[in-house]
């Protein structure tokens, strides 16, 4: 889907882009990772410290956000100067507007040897954009700055993307390195694409059970979030452990790691009690009731489980793995991986080995809502002869009128509505040699946490390693992520496996489980 229609169709995104000056001398990490992306799209080979011509950066920004070549014959009395194999694309930007030369001694010029100046640099992608404020502009040296670059730079600026020289100037006339140039233009391309700053708060990044602040807190393979109108809970998976984070920092709220299992992993338990002696065997997900209790899914204990006063109990399923519905103390799950919960207080479990889902009411009574037990496979229709494939992510509506399902083994996002199960994006495509679907980076590889923000649904894409939103028709388009396994923060973030996702207060949180990390980005929607 392009990019611009995607604006159009999340209601335009209204983000916060936060981001480092880039006229900085020296080069972030954050920045080379702008460069190498950069020099991909464009198919060039730019080291950091090059200063790129007018002609270097306008054909490469032609290739990134034009993609085709134009056919006009440029007006430029030093047309000349340009290497023939530029001209097609300096071509493509001059017939849309964005590149119009400079008019000096009654002829245009397009003075393509000389060195592209940060004015001209941000004017540029500002028309490609189609963005300007008319914002007084705060630097220093803003009397230095062009009529015609004006209105371009303080949109830049309102957002953060241009915060000039430590000492308060712009330098609008100064050039710019390679390494400047791509950072300044991927963050233009991630806007446009909706994408905004990933931060990450908490999690050194290596695994372990340590609790603190943000500089020392430590995770082992986290897989869950809840968030409350106060409280913030991770479903610290692999140490069978629930987290508590707040203003202060990370504290074990219950669970231990203090047993190790033949993998070499802290060893699960299955104990009711006070938080401080309850035992949990891999807690993968959870919500918060409207009077504040915990509810989790309790993956390899087969149960949901609940937090109450400080205590721990089973609110429904026995501990023994099956697939049973009925009371609290009957019921049976095989390993329910996610949670939800409507206004009413109803759960709804993505019970992932059963291959259903399933919808236990306020007092633990289970009941198969979607799936055929124990049968995977992929069938649409009505709601308890479909097939699912080791669903592992849920959401509901508030009303409960409609539940969206990820069903990770199909690489697919389901929606059950009136008694049947659709599919609201993805598709089947090739099948291993086993006939297993396999995920592809076009479309969905193993998707796993769903959140609904507002009308827009946001689903953890873990081996894409990527953040994706949904709207209700079925567009999808990335928002978080490169495709690629890594750990930077920023606008090019990279994540690793992230399993959850949970959106509050226009922040969306993301559980970075192959990082260890919690993180955010800013996600507040608005309309027109």
């Amino acid at each position: 889907m392009k990019k611009k229609c995607f604006k159009m169709l999340l209601a335009l995104l209204l983000l916060v882009l936060t981001t480092q000056a880039l006229a900085m001398a020296v080069y972030s990490s954050a920045e080379l990772e702008y460069l190498t992306k950069f020099n991909e799209l464009t198919g060039s080979n730019f080291s950091q410290a090059t200063m790129l011509t007018r002609e270097d950066f306008c054909v490469a920004v032609a290739k990134v956000f034009v993609g085709e070549q134009g056919a006009t014959s440029l007006p430029f009395a030093d047309i000349g100067e340009i290497k023939s194999e530029s001209l097609p694309w300096l071509a493509a930007l001059y017939e849309r507007g964005i590149l119009s030369g400079s008019l000096e001694y009654g002829e245009l010029y397009m003075y393509p040897g000389a060195n592209i100046t940060r004015q001209e640099a941000i004017a540029i992608l500002g028309r490609i954009l189609g963005e300007t404020s008319s914002t007084p502009l705060s630097f220093s040296d803003s009397d230095d700055v062009a009529d015609w670059a004006r209105p371009y730079i303080a949109w830049f600026a309102e957002r953060g993307i241009v915060t000039g020289y430590p000492n308060g100037a712009l330098g609008a006339v100064d050039t710019m390195t390679a390494a400047h140039l791509a950072a300044l233009t991927m963050e233009t391309v991630y806007f446009q694409r909706g994408g905004a700053a990933v931060t990450t708060i908490y999690g050194t990044g290596s695994h372990g059970l340590v609790d603190g602040n943000a500089t020392v807190a430590k995770f082992t393979s986290p897989q869950g979030i809840a968030i409350g109108s106060d409280e913030i809970y991770i479903f610290d998976t692999n140490n069978n452990a629930i987290r508590h984070i707040s203003a202060t920092g990370v504290r074990t709220l219950v669970g231990r790691a203090d047993y190790i299992d033949s993998n070499g992993l802290p060893a699960g338990y299955y104990v009711d009690s006070e938080v401080n002696t309850a035992l949990l065997n891999r807690p993968t997900s959870g919500v918060i009731a409207a009077d504040g209790t915990l509810y989790f899914a309790d993956s390899q204990n087969n149960t949901i489980r609940m937090l109450r006063n400080n205590r721990v109990t089973t609110f429904s399923g026995t501990g023994e793995a099956g697939h049973t519905d009925g009371a609290a103390s009957a019921a049976l799950f095989n390993s329910p991986m996610s949670i939800a919960m409507d206004n009413a207080g109803n759960i709804y479990v993505a019970d992932t080995l059963n291959e259903v889902i399933r919808k236990i009411d306020t007092s633990g009574n289970a009941t198969t809502i979607a799936g055929t037990a124990g049968k995977s496979g992929f069938q649409d229709g009505a709601a308890l002869s479909a097939l699912f494939r080791s669903p592992s992510g849920i959401a509901v509506s508030g009303d409960g009128t409609v539940i969206f399902v990820a069903d990770t083994g199909n690489h697919l996002i389901r929606k059950i509505e009136n008694g049947a199960v659709s599919t609201l994006a993805g598709r089947i495509g090739e099948t291993d040699s086993d006939g297993e679907p396999i995920g592809s980076s076009e479309l969905f590889n193993l998707p796993k946490g769903l959140t609904l923000a507002e009308d827009i649904l946001v689903v953890a894409d873990s081996a894409n390693h990527r953040i994706c939103a949904v709207t209700m028709s079925g567009d999808v388009a990335v928002i978080a992520g490169t495709g690629e396994p890594g750990s930077a923060d920023g606008v090019l973030a990279q994540l690793n496996a992230p399993a959850d996702v949970a959106y509050h207060d226009g922040v969306l949180y993301i559980v970075d489980t192959g990082n260890n990390q919690i993180r955010v980005m800013s996600f507040e929607i608005g309309g027109e």
